[in-house]
């Protein structure tokens, strides 16, 4: 009898230990590069994804590519800034120009935040390299993705990889 709630104890501690496990960085970014790409284009599958290599990214690293980032996005704003002005609207060049501004002083404690003697042993996050497959009507195109991933698990380049899906998927054409 006591080999019976023994075997019954050892079965339910079994399942729950199975029960929690987490899926793998590869299942999760899988699964977040299905659901982008069903926002761009619901009629594209994933075939098939597959991380190559993950690296760490220490603080100063992190913070020399959230520049980079913050000032792509700020181009971005800019050329709508030009856009609207040489179309003579004005509400709408303000409030672009207050976003710019906005960016402008973020961009700058940023910069001079990896100006000084950050510690180069914390760790910001790491970089995945992956490699992917996306079908339509039988035709397949195969791409690379690079998924910049911070400590608490924000993605921070998402647009980039949304811009590398629709590019892939305009080769399905």
């Amino acid at each position: 009898m006591n080999y019976a709630r023994l075997f019954a104890f050892v079965l339910v501690v079994l399942a729950i230990g199975c029960a929690e496990k987490k899926n793998s960085l590869s299942d999760q970014l899988s699964a977040y590069l299905a659901s982008h790409l069903r926002n761009i284009d619901s009629t594209v599958t994933v075939k098939s994804m597959e991380v190559l290599r993950i690296d760490s990214i220490n603080g100063k690293i992190g913070l020399i590519m959230e520049d980079s980032t913050y000032s792509i996005e700020r181009n971005g704003i800019q050329a709508q800034l030009d856009a609207v002005k040489a179309k003579n609207r004005p509400d709408s060049a303000a409030f672009y120009q207050e976003e710019i501004n906005y960016m402008n002083q973020s961009i700058d404690s940023i910069r001079r935040l990896s100006a000084t003697n950050i510690d180069t042993t914390r760790k910001y996050g790491v970089i995945a390299k992956a490699v992917y497959e996306i079908a339509r009507n039988g035709r397949v195109a195969r791409d690379t993705v690079y998924y910049i991933i911070a400590t608490d698990g924000t993605i921070y380049n998402a647009n980039r990889l949304d811009a590398t899906l629709q590019n892939s998927i305009s080769r399905l054409r």
